[in-house]
């Protein structure tokens, strides 16, 4: 997988995140300005941000931040 990753263009390595991500179609908890949302991971962003959709409407969440929900 690291050499993928060494020899892809973006758009072809932000494919390749996204066909192999276990968080997208999850449930998800992040923080944001100081409280904790839960919404659903809909996407990973060219930046590699995730894409998360709920009642606050869409959140771009930079890794390390979500917790997957099980």
């Amino acid at each position: 997988f690291e050499h993928l990753i060494l020899e892809c263009e973006q758009p072809a390595l932000t494919a390749i995140l996204r066909s192999r991500s276990l968080t997208i179609g999850r449930n998800v908890e992040f923080d944001c300005e100081g409280r904790r949302l839960t919404g659903k991971a809909v996407d990973i962003n060219p930046d590699g941000s995730l894409l998360v959709t709920g009642s606050f409407g869409e959140k771009n969440v930079s890794s390390g931040e979500a917790v997957v929900l099980v």
